[in-house]
């Protein structure tokens, strides 16, 4: 994607959760995620929700994420509990 002919490398996942809402996850130089993030994961995403009005939909830049395995949701490290943050 080129953005005022700079080349940010922008990479975006489009995310649905089980009631069919959408959410648009963006990150600047992180073509690297294309190994990771694959079509169908489990995952929890986390980071400031704002309206983006190209797209129209709510999105996250730069979300943190967490992959889930099958039985892996029960013991997550930051779903479900007080996750204390420091600056």
């Amino acid at each position: 994607v080129n953005l005022r002919r700079r080349d940010l490398g922008l990479f975006e996942v489009e995310f649905i959760d089980s009631s069919g809402a959408r959410l648009l996850g963006k990150w600047f130089h992180g073509k690297y995620l294309a190994k990771v993030i694959q079509s169908g994961m489990r995952m929890a995403v986390f980071g400031k929700v704002e309206w983006d009005t190209f797209n129209r939909l709510p999105s996250m830049l730069h979300p943190e994420f967490e992959i889930f395995s099958d039985d892996e949701e029960e013991a997550s490290l930051h779903l479900g509990r007080v996750v204390p943050v420091y600056e």
